[in-house]
């Protein structure tokens, strides 16, 4: 509920590999949140389309570039566009193409205006494209993302850059706090639970009190539950120690599904279901820079469908060792 709060939702990852590993359940686990994300991007769009109509309203909050930004069924954009993400990643490793529901999945993303959600799109489908994608589409790509970066970035840095670097906005008010905060406690940290979170708010930690934290930012923060930047919550609570090993956890992420994959003698769905997984912590890098993690419906998916995936795989297959070793076993 504080940094450890994510912990909890580690714990899918370990009841996927040694209780729900079968390859049915990996498969109807697949297909269920795959139908979700249609269902939930056909809301999305339907609600964007009442909302140019008029027909329906929204908060100030949720509107950007003239657009809504579509809660769909998940209630915030974020938590939206995130789960797509997810599935996303997941369908374009495992078919190495952008067909129609591919791209329907990006209208989605597209919809939940998230600018965090959209660069880690637009970086997972740049190492798609560097890794599958044809020498012509390579150079397409590249040209095209030169281009968008060329005359978005300079507006993007200047809004987040004005939204973070000002104290007259809660995000930059927040994170000077928790710089202020680490820079007393550059090691360790304040501990778990006690600054950015939603027991820190409840159980009203003494660091608010300490750093007089202001009174209208700190109700302002209790509609969210969270300071809404992960990196700065994080130094605050575990400091530098606790940043890095949440870096290490995050290439471990990474790396180990790949090692696995590249173990195996067969290549199918499943096993090439846990390289598409591998894929996932990489954008979750980019979008953590302007987001909290504690999204239940993106963690909780992600680590089932990872601990399924591994416990399939390595019990299913065996690695090229494991046979070299049989082989020289029945020599003898």
């Amino acid at each position: 509920m504080g940094t450890f709060d994510y912990l909890k939702n580690f714990s899918f990852l370990f009841a996927g590999y040694y209780i729900f590993r079968s390859r049915r359940l990996l498969l109807i686990s697949y297909k269920t949140l795959t139908t979700i994300a249609i269902i939930c991007v056909i809301v999305a769009v339907s609600q964007e389309i009442l909302f140019l109509l008029g027909k329906i309203s929204a908060p100030t909050a949720l509107i950007r570039f003239g657009l809504m930004r579509t809660p769909s069924l998940l209630g915030h954009p974020n938590l939206y566009g995130l789960y797509i993400f997810l599935v996303f990643t997941i369908r374009l490793f495992l078919k190495r193409k952008i067909d129609f529901l591919n791209i329907l999945f990006l209208i989605g993303i597209f919809l939940s205006i998230s600018r965090f959600v959209w660069i880690s799109t637009i970086f997972i489908l740049f190492v798609y494209t560097m890794n599958f994608g044809k020498f012509f589409y390579k150079f397409a790509f590249l040209f095209l993302f030169i281009g968008f970066s060329f005359f978005s970035l300079p507006y993007f840095l200047l809004h987040t850059s004005h939204e973070l670097l000002t104290q007259n906005f809660f995000r930059g008010y927040a994170l000077y706090k928790s710089i202020e905060i680490w820079n007393d406690n550059k090691i360790l940290g304040v501990g778990p639970g006690m600054f950015g979170g939603v027991v820190s708010i409840i159980f009203n930690s003494p660091i608010y009190y300490k750093y007089d934290f202001s009174y209208h930012w700190f109700n302002f923060m209790k509609n969210f539950n969270s300071i809404d930047q992960f990196y700065p919550q994080l130094l605050a609570e575990t400091g530098i120690l606790g940043f890095l090993s949440f870096i290490y956890i995050l290439f471990i992420l990474f790396k180990n599904p790949r090692i696995i994959y590249k173990k195996r003698t067969r290549y199918d769905f499943f096993s090439n279901f846990i390289y598409s997984l591998s894929w996932v912590p990489l954008g979750l890098i980019l979008y953590l820079f302007g987001s909290g993690l504690n999204m239940v419906a993106f963690l909780i998916p992600y680590f089932l469908l990872l601990g399924i995936s591994i416990g399939v795989v390595k019990n299913a297959y065996p690695t090229r060792k494991q046979i070299s070793f049989s082989k020289r076993w029945r020599r003898h």
